[in-house]
């Protein structure tokens, strides 16, 4: 079915050829720094930034997908081998530093998280005990660090700041538990995940799940803020939250049909800034209406999914340097306020 639903805009033939193209910029951004992780971004102008320790622990689960479909490309050692450096670059005390490899900052709790995506990903996959180590140390590191209302306050992205994207960090951890087992850990998780659940506004805004206080929400955040939600509910089998994630997403495809597209970036009751998208941001949240579709079945959720991700797609560069061809930009238009002029992993 969706191959016929995605025919309406590409042929197979297209399609192909662009995941093709997509693929191979990922791996282009690793080949710069010889498989030592991924550039975070490319600027037409700099060229490519330093690996991104983040991003690339969550592009492990990506590639490894990826490999399912295409295994002759070797997606799978290009996962190893993100993984690899990871533990190597994992700090004593089992953190890693933030933001850019190249700039030796504090350790940022989102960062980790996404890297403890990634790990446990690759612990299943590829079973190497050197993995279930690094998850270890960094989920204990973790867990040592929140407080006992159950946020994290130390290591923020913005000094001060709770945002209430770290959803997506306790969905990190709930994943490393089921390799873990720690009940102890469930329960902080529970604890933690209700804390922020308590930030949910009437119209299923959230409070602080922007970049920083008083900020426009980009789609990117307020994706991952969702997407914390929905894989946590699932991993604690708590209806509850998964049902939160499907009514933030009916409110965002009322407010697609309404305007025809989502907005870049929201404010508090759904105000959009329409002037650019967040290509990011939009990616994300079709993954996220795809996977509701498949638990529901609800052609809307399909439908939500290929409105919001086609015209991503077609913000691709299909030719250009080796940074651009393939690459997708932070923004449409690419001056637009999220990664402006530039091409994200």
């Amino acid at each position: 079915m969706l191959s016929s639903r995605i025919s309406k805009y590409f042929s197979q033939k297209t399609f192909e050829q662009r995941t093709s193209l997509a693929l191979g910029w990922l791996n282009a951004s690793m080949a710069i720094h010889n498989s030592c992780g991924s550039a975070g971004f490319y600027h037409p102008l700099k060229g490519w930034s330093a690996p991104y320790p983040e991003t690339s622990g969550y592009l492990i689960p990506t590639l490894l997908k990826y490999h399912s479909l295409y295994p002759e490309i070797g997606l799978d050692q290009s996962a190893r081998q993100l993984a690899d450096w990871l533990c190597q670059i994992q700090l004593p005390n089992g953190t890693f530093h933030g933001g850019l490899l190249n700039s030796k900052s504090e350790p940022v709790v989102f960062d980790m998280g996404q890297i403890l995506l990634g790990l446990s990903e690759a612990y299943s996959f590829f079973q190497a005990e050197r993995y279930n180590q690094a998850i270890i140390r960094l989920t204990d590191v973790l867990i040592q660090n929140l407080e006992a209302e159950g946020y994290w306050d130390k290591w923020a992205y913005q000094p001060a700041y709770i945002p209430s994207y770290y959803t997506r960090v306790i969905w990190a951890v709930l994943l490393a538990n089921t390799i873990i087992q720690s009940a102890d850990t469930r329960n902080k998780m529970e604890k933690a995940l209700s804390f922020y659940h308590d930030k949910v506004l009437p119209d299923h805004t959230v409070e602080n799940w922007a970049f920083g206080p008083k900020l426009p929400a980009y789609t990117h955040t307020i994706a991952y803020t969702i997407r914390g939600f929905y894989e946590s509910g699932h991993l604690l089998d708590d209806q509850a939250y998964i049902e939160l994630a499907r009514s933030q997403c009916d409110q965002l495809i009322r407010l697609l049909h309404e305007h025809g597209k989502l907005a870049g970036s929201y404010t508090k009751g759904w105000k959009g800034d329409y002037g650019f998208s967040c290509l990011s941001g939009n990616c994300q949240i079709a993954v996220l209406m795809a996977k509701l579709y498949r638990q529901t079945r609800n052609e809307k959720y399909l439908n939500a999914a290929l409105k919001i991700f086609i015209p991503a797609l077609k913000s691709q560069f299909l030719s250009g340097p080796i940074g651009i061809k393939g690459a997708i930009p932070g923004s449409a238009p690419i001056w637009g306020s999220y990664q402006r002029f530039r091409f994200p992993n």
